[in-house]
């Protein structure tokens, strides 16, 4: 596996993982973008917003209902799905996510 893959996957698991904290809640993006920071510092915006696509297409997050705009990416709020917990917890494995 190359470095990348494996940066790539680290994080997907840190969001995952943040998301487990506050479980059934969710968290807004931005804050969750700024505790990924804490695992890579040079972590970009732009990277952010695909791993985020990617893991609600994967339907593991999804987006709460909130009365703030729905257009501001970084102002939605992101939850886990069952699934989504199943992964976090590692009682459900995806290869695509395993370091």
């Amino acid at each position: 596996m190359s470095t990348e893959a494996y940066i790539i996957k680290q994080v997907r698991r840190a969001i995952l993982e943040a998301l487990n904290m506050t479980y059934p809640s969710g968290m807004f993006l931005d804050s969750l973008f700024r505790v990924i920071l804490g695992v890579d510092p040079t972590y970009d915006k732009i990277l952010f917003v695909k791993d985020v696509t990617y893991l609600v297409e994967k339907k593991y997050i999804e987006f709460a209902a909130s009365p703030i705009s729905q257009q501001i990416f970084s102002k939605r709020i992101a939850r886990l799905t069952p699934n989504g917990k199943e992964i976090a917890d590692q009682t459900m494995t995806d290869k695509a996510l395993e370091i």
